[in-house]
């Protein structure tokens, strides 16, 4: 339905709408006749068109979503969201420090150890429970950060490759690099923010 309506109409937006607001109508009948047959002892029907009918639901709703998520990251570059200056920690930084200094104060859990430019690789709250606090002082970050390869993008990459890569390994963040020098980094925050944003304007 959605691909004959965007060749009639040449309006993708419209033709997801259209269908996906079929596909829904459609769900919900199936979902009451369902109940319905349910409720008239033919249990085992009922409950097969009720999935049926959740699953058409969820297939229309995601179609809309997936193509809204599509048009806001059209022409977007990693560039245009990452936070351009971020804190950063030296690798022979005291672990004591980057708490104090960066977890404590300042209330960041994730910071790329970089030395003159150079990303060395990240350290985060959960690598520092790893040390007992007693040997924070002595210890250097170098001890305790995941070190390069890590997974990074770059500016110039497109915002949906990077929102993919973050989802598919389970990331909060990522390095933006060129060649390997930091240039910045870009999270989840920063990503729901821009979103926020142009949604608070009005942008599709």
């Amino acid at each position: 339905m959605r691909s004959l309506i965007w060749g009639a109409t040449n309006d993708l937006k419209k033709a997801t709408d259209i269908a996906a607001a079929v596909g829904q109508v459609f769900g919900w009948i199936m979902i009451g006749g369902g109940v319905f047959l349910a409720l008239t002892d033919n249990i085992m029907s009922g409950i097969w068109l009720v999935f049926l009918g959740w699953f058409l639901n969820g297939a229309a709703e995601a179609s809309k979503r997936d193509l809204e998520l599509r048009s806001l990251w059209l022409n977007v570059h990693v560039a245009n969201v990452m936070n351009n200056n971020p804190e950063t920690v030296g690798p022979a930084s005291p672990v004591e420090a980057l708490v104090n200094e960066i977890y404590v104060k300042k209330g960041i859990r994730v910071a790329p150890v970089v030395d003159a430019g150079r990303l060395l690789g990240i350290v985060s709250l959960a690598d520092v429970k790893k040390l007992p606090p007693g040997e924070w002082r002595n210890t250097p970050v170098s001890k305790i950060m995941t070190p390069q390869p890590l997974k990074v993008v770059f500016p110039q990459d497109d915002m949906k490759t990077a929102v993919q890569l973050m989802a598919e390994h389970g990331l909060n963040q990522l390095p933006v690099v060129v060649e390997d020098r930091l240039v910045g980094m870009l999270n989840r925050a920063d990503i729901l923010r821009y979103v926020q944003v142009h949604h608070e304007l009005g942008r599709r």
